[in-house]
């Protein structure tokens, strides 16, 4: 379930824009378990553990500061991020710690633009600055 998607909208990894942003999903997760009592008509479950992931593509600029940051980050292997804020507008953003767990591209086409896609996982609360 997507809380959000961002046609543009700023993406700050450890306090610093990431350029080239073209767009970007916010999604929010919630596990379940199923309790329903053999004989109900109906199934019933209870809420578990919550998660969230961010995902983005990217004008890719292999000079640009962020982009050769968590090129470092998925070439080390070292994925952790300790901030992320997913800006909905100029001043009110999501953050949080996250996982880097894609880095795909660059992807290159003929007389396109080149382009890099991510995906982050939430590694701890999610949270909502107004």
């Amino acid at each position: 379930m997507a809380i959000t998607s961002f046609k543009v909208g700023k993406l700050e990894i450890n306090g610093v824009e990431l350029e080239g942003l073209n767009n970007m999903t916010l999604a929010w997760t919630g596990d379940t378990s199923e309790t329903t009592t053999i004989g109900e008509t109906y199934k019933t479950y209870k809420g578990l553990g919550k998660g969230w992931t961010v995902g983005g593509t990217l004008y890719y600029d292999s000079s640009a500061t962020v982009q050769a940051t968590l090129r470092t980050l998925a070439l080390s292997g070292d994925m952790e991020i300790a901030e992320v804020k997913a800006y909905v507008d100029d001043t009110n953003y999501y953050t949080g710690a996250m996982l880097l767990t894609g880095f795909n591209g660059p992807t290159k086409a003929v007389n396109g633009i080149d382009g890099l896609s991510i995906t982050m996982t939430g590694n701890g609360a999610l949270d909502y600055k107004p």
